[in-house]
């Protein structure tokens, strides 16, 4: 999902999307669901990733992560 919003190496990592980035400092872990910041910008779930992404709160992302797969 996330490598949809970011450009991400074969090892998961890439340029941050919430801060002025210039070196790989973002990563996701397919195997643990997980994505993290390692400038500072925290990390979580799936939905951590699009609350911060979209600037939403928790149950509007979650309806829009939802109506998201109802159209997949």
């Amino acid at each position: 999902f996330v490598s949809q919003y970011v450009e991400l190496s074969t090892d998961g990592r890439g340029l941050c999307p919430f801060h002025n980035d210039k070196r790989a400092s973002f990563s996701v872990n397919d195997e643990e669901n997980y994505w993290h910041c390692f400038a500072g910008c925290g990390g979580g779930s799936i939905i951590d990733f699009w609350m911060k992404f979209k600037d939403y709160d928790f149950v509007t992302a979650i309806n829009d992560l939802g109506n998201r797969l109802e159209l997949n």
